[in-house]
């Protein structure tokens, strides 16, 4: 698997995160709702080199970035002074990339290497203000995944055509955190 992701820098260069994952919610007054959505239409593209030897002129990847929309809910009640509780939904990761194989006029290195990453996060969070401006805030959170990506072209050598799909499946994990 290190492998794999090493192998796929170049197309993930920036990372996956699209949103931020953030608890302020649980600090805003009184109950409170947001609803965010949002899309994005990056340009990614650059030069690409033909194999050594060719008789072919250096040419463009285009444009391998692919547009992508996301959404996110989240809701915090206030039960008194002391204590709140939020319910955060989102799809904070994400990736969807494509190099057009070189055969149709795309990338020589890369041309057919895909990468399709789509993420949901359920976050669950309680909060105990004390005297102060001290407060204790924990809660479980769940995140559900699934990929595929492909890797294709002359910068891949023999592993060339390699594909793998990761199946959707949920993830759980407890935090706590201690704010002064």
């Amino acid at each position: 698997m290190a492998a794999l992701l090493a192998g796929t820098a170049p197309l993930l260069a920036g990372g996956i995160e699209r949103a931020p994952q953030s608890l302020n919610i649980l600090f805003e007054q009184g109950n409170y709702a947001e609803l965010s959505f949002g899309g994005a239409d990056p340009t990614v593209e650059g030069p690409d080199s033909p194999p050594v030897g060719a008789p072919i002129p250096q040419r463009n990847t285009g444009d391998v970035a692919n547009g992508y929309g996301f959404v996110g809910l989240g809701y915090k009640h206030q039960f008194n002074d002391a204590l709140s509780a939020a319910l955060i939904i989102e799809q904070p990761f994400g990736a969807d990339v494509t190099y057009t194989p070189a055969a149709d006029g795309g990338s020589f290195l890369l041309g057919g290497t895909r990468a399709r990453v789509d993420s949901t996060t359920v976050t669950a969070l309680m909060r105990y203000k004390l005297p102060n401006n001290l407060s204790f805030h924990g809660g479980l959170r769940g995140s559900r995944a699934d990929a595929e990506v492909t890797l294709s072209g002359a910068a891949y050598g023999p592993i060339s055509g390699y594909n793998v799909q990761l199946d959707q499946d949920w993830g759980r994990r407890l935090r706590g955190r201690r704010r002064l």
